[in-house]
C-alpha cells in the first residue's frame, strides 16, 4: 500500500526592502515620541511657578542687626519708657495733691454770694435814715464775722484792692476812671470781693482802675 506524503509549507521571509521600512518608521515614531517629550520638559522648565516669581519680586531682606546694634535700641526704648513712666508718677501725684487740697473749691464759691449779699445789707443799712435799723445792721455784722471767719479757717482770704495796683492776676477791671490824685492803673474802687483759697485766685475782684 502506497503511503501518501503531505508536503508543509515553507515559512516565507519578507523581503529585505519591507524589513528596512518597517525598521525605519519604528525609529521615526521613536525620534518623533523622544521629541515631543524633550520639547515638554523644555516648556516647563521656562514655566516660572508663581511661587519663584513672589519670591523674585520681593524686596531684599534687610540685613541682620548686631548685637551692638539690637543692644543700643533696647536701651533707648529703655530711656523713653522710664520718662514717660516718671511723668506719668509726677503727673498723678500732681493731680492728686490738687483734689486733696482744693477739693473743696466748689463749697466755698457757692458761699461767697451768700456772703455778698449780707456785704449789701449791711451798706444799705448803714445807709439808711431809719435810726431802727441799728440793731438788724448789729446782728448782720455779727452774721458775716461769723461766717468770714469759717471760711478764713478754710483757707479763704479776702483781697484788699482799693489803692492797690492793678494785677490782672488778681483783679477784673470793669471800668476806668480819670483820677488826679491816682496814678494811672490804681484801683479806685470795688465792684465786686475778690478771694484767694489757699493762696489760689478762686475769683478775681471787679473793679474800677485809674486812667
Amino acid at each position: 500500500m502506497a503511503t501518501k506524503t503531505t508536503k508543509v509549507p515553507k515559512k516565507t521571509k519578507p523581503p529585505k526592502k519591507a524589513q528596512g521600512e518597517a525598521q525605519q518608521k519604528a525609529l521615526d515614531e521613536t525620534y518623533t515620541a523622544k521629541g515631543e517629550r524633550d520639547k515638554s520638559m523644555d516648556h516647563s522648565a521656562t514655566v516660572e511657578s508663581p511661587v519663584s516669581a513672589a519670591r523674585a519680586a520681593a524686596p531684599p531682606a534687610a540685613p541682620k542687626k548686631s548685637p551692638t546694634d539690637l543692644l543700643k535700641e533696647l536701651e533707648d526704648k529703655y530711656v523713653r519708657l522710664r520718662a514717660e513712666y516718671d511723668n506719668f508718677i509726677k503727673r498723678t501725684a500732681r493731680e492728686k495733691f490738687q483734689l486733696a487740697a482744693y477739693g473743696g473749691e466748689s463749697v466755698v464759691l457757692a458761699f461767697l454770694p451768700i456772703l455778698d449779699d449780707l456785704q449789701r445789707s449791711i451798706d444799705h443799712a448803714r445807709q439808711a435814715k431809719d435810726g431802727g435799723a441799728g440793731a438788724l445792721l448789729t446782728g448782720v455784722e455779727m452774721v458775716q464775722e461769723k461766717f468770714a471767719k469759717v471760711l478764713e479757717s478754710e483757707g479763704v482770704r479776702r483781697m484788699d484792692t482799693v489803692g492797690q495796683k492793678f494785677d490782672p492776676q488778681l483783679h477784673d477791671a470793669m471800668l476806668r476812671r480819670p483820677s488826679q490824685d491816682h496814678e494811672e492803673g490804681t484801683v479806685l474802687e470795688e465792684y465786686e470781693r475778690g478771694y484767694t483759697y489757699r493762696n489760689k485766685v478762686i475769683r478775681h475782684a471787679k473793679v474800677v482802675v485809674s486812667g
